[in-house]
């Protein structure tokens, strides 16, 4: 099932670099396939700040805005059931934000809608690569690329926590966080995951 199963609205107001920076090390670290601890805590996030909402299910329930839907719709499809899909397909984020309509005439605040959707983990950052001109050549600074989780593990392994309470999730990463950075205080690594979700129902 694809709905959002624990329909509480996770909060997406929360210090961006942090959080965001913990999700592309642990990404990171899972394509390079340096250990099951880095997948298991980059799901737990999933789990905790998406609360059990696939996008679809997020935007239908109308907890996305519509300048999510355009950058997400670049980077998924639909299959013949109506299912969202995953190309695993390497656009950067240059050329998605033209895709997406952002511009000088068009959206505004493509950082912050981008920022929101790493915070939401519906996008990491797999990767960087330098723009290349018609001739060919690579030039400029390294450019991200963005891809939904799915795309990268697959979407049963990305959505394989949502069975678990996102409270329940919050508390691994949290135990995990206090190993990894002892001399971080209780509020630094709440700054840097978030607050724990509220239990509803």
């Amino acid at each position: 099932d694809r709905q959002g199963i624990h329909h509480g609205d996770p909060d997406p107001v929360q210090p961006a670099g942090d959080l965001v920076g913990i999700l592309v090390e642990l990404a990171a670290r899972m394509q390079l396939g340096h250990d099951h601890l880095s997948r298991r805590n980059a799901l737990l996030l999933v789990n905790v700040r998406r609360n059990g909402y696939d996008f679809d299910s997020r935007w239908e329930d109308g907890l996305a805005c519509r300048r999510e839907r355009k950058i997400m719709d670049q980077l998924t499809g639909k299959d013949e059931d109506g299912d969202m899909t995953f190309p695993n397909d390497q656009i950067l984020s240059t050329d998605l934000k033209k895709r997406a309509g952002f511009g000088k005439n068009g959206e505004k605040n493509y950082p912050g809608i981008i920022t929101n959707l790493q915070m939401q983990t519906y996008l990491v950052i797999t990767d960087f690569h330098r723009r290349v001109n018609k001739k060919g050549m690579e030039y400029g600074m390294p450019v991200s690329v963005l891809l939904p989780p799915e795309a990268i593990w697959g979407y049963e392994k990305v959505t394989d926590k949502y069975s678990e309470r996102p409270g329940d999730s919050w508390d691994r990463i949290f135990s995990w966080m206090c190993e990894r950075y002892p001399e971080a205080t209780e509020k630094d690594i709440i700054r840097m995951i978030g607050r724990k979700p509220t239990a509803v129902g």
